[in-house]
C-alpha cells in the first residue's frame, strides 16, 4: 500500500524522520493515526527498525512476481485445456448438416 522504506533513514537522518513519524501528514495513515498518535516508544521502535534496514538493498519483486506468475499460467492452462475438451464436440452437428448440404450441392453439379 505504501512506498518501500528500506532507504528512508539513509534519506532524511534521525531527527527529519523523528519529525515526520511524530506528526503522520500522510492522507493514508490519518484515518488510522487521527485520535491516536504513534508514542514515543512506538516512534524509536520504528527509527531503530529503519536504520537496522538502512543501506540494505529493497526486496526484489521479481520473485514475488515469478511466484504468482507460474501457478497462474498452471491454472490458465488447465482451464483451456478443461475448455477445448468439454467444448470438442459443440460444433459437430453443425458440420454434420454443412457437410451434408456440401455433399448434395455436388452431387447435383453436372
Amino acid at each position: 500500500m505504501g512506498p518501500d522504506l528500506t532507504g528512508a533513514y539513509d534519506k532524511y537522518g534521525p531527527e527529519p524522520l523523528d519529525t515526520v513519524l511524530a506528526s503522520l501528514f500522510f492522507p493514508t495513515m490519518e484515518p488510522l493515526f487521527v485520535g491516536r498518535p504513534l508514542t514515543t516508544g512506538e516512534r524509536a521502535d520504528l527509527e531503530a527498525f529503519l536504520a537496522a534496514r538502512s543501506g540494505q538493498a529493497p526486496a526484489p519483486a521479481r520473485a514475488a512476481t515469478a511466484r504468482l506468475f507460474v501457478p497462474g499460467a498452471l491454472l490458465f492452462a488447465a482451464l483451456a485445456a478443461a475448455m477445448a475438451w468439454l467444448g470438442r464436440n459443440r460444433l459437430r452437428g453443425v458440420r454434420i448438416a454443412l457437410v451434408r448440404g456440401a455433399r448434395a450441392a455436388q452431387r447435383t453439379r453436372p
